[in-house]
């Protein structure tokens, strides 16, 4: 018994050591590495948008990233890699936006200071040129619900499917007031060429059961009401 009883404490100390080491574990330089690779082409501009395996991995960087330090260290790995390559830093720093993953990153080059950046990154991922950001959300937000555009072009009676999907995905982007006010305003930029019913917009969410308001959407709607 006093075996079983030494041999139980002994694993228990042995499981709170690996709990422990795990807490404080920080990302992998070779995982951030090699996720990232993919990126090459398009930060390089040998390509005009990251392709999938570069989003895919890039998932996988912002998955690493649990803490504000994590997101630090992430960006000391790639600023000691990447320092043989000729790429556009700014590239970088846009890669989270085009790939809409959850992460900041800084345009990084060999002179940034990844331990003293991390506010500055916040505000700017947030709010670094709106007009870029509203255009790469809009395209977003218009491909998902282009399966909608014989319903609100009164050509059929119903939303299909495809449609609805389209409408919940959006739904799941908005995030309070301001996430319904911003897809309002990607939707006044995406179908500011079409001929569409602006009713036929508000009447999607309700439509597709989704829980989502749209107003009727039209250049004039002010979207902050």
């Amino acid at each position: 018994m006093a075996n079983k009883f030494t041999f139980f404490l002994g694993y228990i100390a042995i499981l709170s050591l690996l709990l422990a080491r795990s807490t404080v574990c920080v990302p992998s330089c070779v995982d951030v590495v090699s996720d990232s690779a993919p990126c090459l082409p398009f930060i390089s501009k040998s390509t005009d948008s990251p392709s999938d395996f570069c989003c895919a991995g890039i998932r996988n960087v912002a998955g690493m990233a649990k803490s504000q330090s994590d997101e630090v260290q992430i960006c000391d790995c790639l600023k000691a890699n990447m320092a043989e390559f000729d790429y556009d830093p700014t590239l970088v720093a846009d890669l989270p936006k085009l790939c809409l993953v959850n992460i900041t990153l800084p345009p990084i080059n060999n002179t940034t200071d990844c331990s003293r950046t991390q506010k500055f990154l916040t505000v700017s991922f947030l709010y670094r040129d709106l007009q870029v950001s509203l255009k790469i959300s809009a395209r977003t937000i218009i491909t998902e619900l282009s399966p909608c555009a014989d319903f609100i072009r009164d050509e059929s009676s119903i939303p299909e499917k495809a449609c609805c999907n389209g409408v919940h995905n959006v739904a799941g982007l908005a995030k309070g007031r301001s996430g319904v006010a911003k897809i309002c305003e990607c939707l006044k930029q995406g179908l500011d060429d079409t001929t569409y019913d602006p009713t036929k917009v508000q009447q999607l969410p309700t439509e597709c059961g989704a829980n989502i308001d749209f107003p009727p959407v039209n250049f004039n709607v002010d979207c902050t009401q």
